[in-house]
């Protein structure tokens, strides 16, 4: 199965105002998101949308070990999609989020962003963000 989220309108525009996703996004993110299972026949190739409520894709990922996260890099609204599911399963169990930008070798970086030790410009900096990744 395959999920795919839309942002609605009012939601990426104050979402769009947040500087940093170190920020809570909007607390009605993912209940204002179109979310749908998209399912596939493979006697008919032909897919189906199926809409899910937000309570319907928690049940669903919850017990999951693995969730994988699609975006198109650029767009500020899938990274608000990201950070509200991360922020909804984290505490219920343990938590790694792996990020495929960042090399092995910055590890130490992200710790210490992650633990508060150095802010977003010093992470930038330290994973040498600008030579290495071209989107901000």
């Amino acid at each position: 199965m395959v999920l795919r989220m839309d942002v609605g309108r009012r939601s990426a525009v104050l979402g769009a105002a947040l500087t940093s996703l170190s920020r809570p996004p909007p607390s009605d993110l993912l209940g204002s998101s179109r979310i749908y299972a998209v399912s596939t026949d493979s006697a008919r190739f032909k897919p189906s949308l199926n809409r899910l409520s937000t309570s319907s894709l928690v049940r669903i990922l919850r017990d999951k070990q693995a969730i994988y996260l699609g975006e198109h890099h650029p767009d500020f609204r899938d990274h608000l999609l990201q950070a509200a599911l991360i922020r909804r399963f984290r505490g219920d169990r343990p938590l790694a989020v792996g990020l495929e930008m960042v090399q092995r070798q910055f590890q130490s970086a992200l710790d210490d962003y992650v633990a508060r030790r150095i802010d977003e410009q010093e992470l930038f900096a330290a994973t040498d963000w600008a030579k290495r990744w071209y989107w901000p």
